[in-house]
C-alpha cells in the first residue's frame, strides 16, 4: 500500500468518525426534541432538556437565561450536577453591562459554554 493510499484511508476513517459523531449529535437533539414536546408541563420538559444536556455534555450545570425588557437577564431554569450549588437565586436581574463579552452572544440567540470558571474569573467576576 502506498502513502498515498494510506493518506486516504485515514482521511475516510476521520469523515466517518466526524459523520457518526454528527449522527449521534442529531439523534440526541431529535430526542430532546421528542421529550420536550412530549411533556405536559413545559417547566418540567425545560428541566429534563437541561438535565440531558448537561449529562451529555459532562457538564456541572446548565442555565436557561431570559432576556428582560429592563436590560438585564435572569436564570429562569437551572440544572446542576449533584454535589453542585445552584446558582438560580443569585442570577436574578443581572444588567447588560456587568457582562459585556456575553450580552451580544445572548442577544444573537448564541449558546456560552464554559470550559472552566477559574479561567475568566479575573475578566468575568
Amino acid at each position: 500500500m502506498s502513502l498515498t493510499e494510506n493518506h486516504t484511508i485515514a482521511e475516510l476513517l476521520y469523515e466517518n468518525e466526524k459523520l457518526s459523531a454528527e449522527l449521534e449529535a442529531e439523534r440526541f437533539m431529535l430526542e430532546l426534541i421528542t421529550s420536550l414536546s412530549s411533556t405536559e408541563l413545559i417547566d418540567d420538559g425545560i428541566n429534563n432538556v437541561l438535565c440531558k444536556v448537561g449529562e451529555y455534555t459532562c457538564a456541572d450545570r446548565a442555565y436557561v437565561f431570559e432576556i428582560n425588557e429592563d436590560y438585564t437577564t435572569t436564570n429562569t431554569y437551572e440544572w446542576c450536577k449533584e454535589g453542585v450549588t445552584p446558582q438560580i437565586d443569585n442570577l436574578k436581574g443581572i444588567p447588560f453591562e456587568s457582562m459585556p463579552n456575553w450580552i451580544h452572544l445572548f442577544l444573537q440567540g448564541e449558546n456560552i459554554l464554559i470550559e472552566e470558571l477559574e479561567d475568566i474569573k479575573a475578566e468575568m467576576p
